[in-house]
């Protein structure tokens, strides 16, 4: 995935307002945000924990009206590669993310906004931050970054940020409610043949790709996601400033 400005909503299918204190981890009582190694940013709706030198959220936690369980369940799994940007500098390629030296917080009695800034510059040579933006009472959270090139010699390949959902509570998936269906188990994910990136193979024959979920992003508005008995995790496609061309041109997401 390749963007210049990207607004992403990541929505859970699922008053008092006091941001200016610290959050009891999980408690689901206010808008608020505890700065530290770890932040924590909560709302009445959504728990998030985000290790902040990466700026990668580890835990998220929903609560759910329908479903005591999901409010003790994280929602994310383990792993690297929430932030990858695939550049070239001078000519040479290499593969990168984001070294947070610096962490803003913005907020008032209706949000809280979350800027997490790049520090190293000297093997990515642009200025680069992120948000994660919360709104009191939403199950929706925001995504969106900024990048302003410092100098000549610097192209992008792909700057992709992406979560990894636990795939226990999600049993389906559908792209813009024309395609839909099962997915397989982690289990039998982890048992399969591997024909290529995250493509599988199974004993029957069938074959199954995260791929088979990608959607395109010109001229529609589009959604897409993961989806349970009681719970799911949409990605709303909110502005398209960033589907304009040239080296920072996004073809799909996934």
């Amino acid at each position: 995935m390749s963007t210049k400005y990207l607004v992403a909503t990541l929505a859970l299918l699922l008053l008092h307002s006091s941001s200016g204190q610290e959050c009891n981890k999980q408690s689901f009582q206010r808008l608020c945000v505890t700065d530290g190694d770890d932040v924590v940013l909560e709302n009445e709706r959504l728990s998030m924990t985000i290790k902040k030198a990466e700026g990668q959220i580890t835990a998220l936690y929903y609560n759910s009206r329908v479903d005591t369980n999901i409010k003790s369940t994280n929602l994310l799994r383990g792993g690297s590669g929430y932030y990858i940007a695939v550049i070239s500098v001078d000519g040479k390629g290499l593969t990168t993310g984001p070294d947070v030296g610096e962490m803003k917080i913005t907020r008032n009695a209706d949000l809280i906004d979350l800027a997490f800034i790049n520090k190293n510059t000297s093997n990515w040579p642009i200025h680069f931050e992120f948000h994660l933006v919360l709104e009191k009472n939403s199950s929706l959270f925001y995504y969106y970054s900024i990048h302003k090139y410092k100098r000549d010699g610097y192209t992008a390949g792909q700057l992709r940020w992406a979560i990894r959902a636990n795939a226990d509570p999600f049993k389906y998936y559908s792209v813009e409610r024309k395609r839909s269906g099962p997915m397989p188990t982690q289990q039998a994910i982890d048992s399969a043949r591997s024909v290529q990136d995250w493509t599988y193979m199974f004993p029957d024959g069938s074959v199954y790709s995260k791929y088979q979920q990608i959607s395109a992003n010109e001229g529609i508005n589009s959604v897409f996601g993961i989806y349970g008995d009681s719970i799911g995790l949409s990605v709303l496609q909110t502005r398209k400033e960033w589907v304009s061309g040239g080296p920072f041109k996004q073809v799909s997401y996934h």
